[in-house]
């Protein structure tokens, strides 16, 4: 299935890619049908009218498809972000019972900073977490924006957790 998804995928992007193309295209024949209708509009006695107004619309087609495309660019970046943050979060929520342990050990001063969290981390499970899966973390349990983990956060995100499971 996850082929057959794939597949799929490559073919709705070549769509699009071909949908993108006929707007550019389009985007060039508005004016050519504008100004190929009976309408006078000064620029007939004008000889490099022609020259120029295609000028204008090559610009504007490409124009059109280079936006379009730098904007289907920027969309994959941030869907490529997202899978890595979704694959550092699924990493995180593995290592659960590890993280509660080691944060309630080191957290008696009521805030952490991500990289003393880290070290004990590591200390205490052996694995690496890496600057992905902290800043995860450190979204979660930094209410403030210091760069410090907090207690209470923590213990009310325990609490939520908690109240799911019993339902």
């Amino acid at each position: 299935n996850i082929s057959l998804d794939s597949q799929r995928n490559r073919i709705l992007g070549v769509n699009l890619n071909i949908s993108v193309a006929t707007l550019a295209l389009t985007a060039i024949n508005v004016p050519a049908a504008f100004f190929g209708m009976n309408v006078v509009t000064g620029f007939e006695e004008w000889v490099p009218a022609s020259s120029y107004i295609l000028v204008c619309m090559a610009a504007i087609g490409s124009s059109v498809y280079t936006i379009s495309e730098a904007h289907h660019a920027g969309t994959k970046t941030i869907a490529r972000r997202r899978v890595r943050e979704h694959k550092a979060l699924v990493r995180v929520l593995s290592h659960m019972e590890e993280i509660d342990r080691v944060f309630y050990r080191i957290a008696s001063k009521n805030s952490v900073t991500t990289g003393e969290f880290k070290d004990a981390l590591y200390a205490a499970t052996g694995v690496e977490f890496s600057d992905e899966e902290m800043r995860l973390i450190s979204r979660a349990y930094d209410d403030d924006g210091d760069e410090e983990l907090q207690l209470d956060v923590y213990q009310r995100i325990c609490d939520i957790r908690e109240r799911s499971h019993r339902m």
